[in-house]
């Protein structure tokens, strides 16, 4: 699920992430991670698919594109959204997902590079691991975020406002 956009500064993509993210296979990478994120995640596409692990039962993915223009999708949305740079949105590894380049789904082109970096945030805390990155970000991006999540999944912009006036 989408949850908003940010202006995002230039991110110097390590050469191993930029070079993994030709093939339709997921590569998680973990050196030189920019931000408090976790890894980085790169691909040119993604077929439907879990990622679930005994590791992964307890977690979310906070993920925030830096590089590409591909449609997201999973079990609630399943006509996708568009993703691009400074996008952040939600992976739930237990559930079906998958990525295409809308462009190379209708052969126009090559599927082109998707990049991004990931936060993986444990379920129990979500609201307030997520609202975290969020405000790294906005500081980062020296602007707030333009929230688009109206799932009920996830927390509201509401919900974010208050986190930010009780000042955590």
């Amino acid at each position: 699920m989408i949850i908003g956009d940010f202006w995002l500064p230039y991110v110097q993509i390590p050469k191993a992430v930029h070079s993994k993210a030709e093939f339709c296979e997921v590569y998680l990478h973990k050196q030189d991670v920019p931000f408090t994120a976790d890894t980085w995640m790169s691909c040119a596409g993604a077929l439907p698919h879990i990622d679930r692990s005994e590791s992964d039962e307890d977690l979310l993915i906070a993920t925030l594109c830096v590089k590409g223009s591909h449609f997201f999708g999973d079990e609630q949305m399943v006509n996708g959204r568009l993703i691009e740079p400074g996008t952040l949105f939600i992976v739930d590894p237990g559930a079906v997902h998958w990525m295409f380049d809308n462009k190379a789904f209708h052969k126009q082109e090559r599927p082109g590079r998707f990049i991004s970096v990931q936060w993986e945030i444990y379920r129990k805390n979500f609201n307030l691991g997520l609202f975290g990155v969020i405000k790294q970000l906005e500081s980062i991006s020296g602007q707030d975020i333009h929230w688009r999540c109206h799932d009920v999944r996830y927390p509201t912009h509401d919900e974010y406002v208050n986190f930010k006036k009780a000042g955590k």
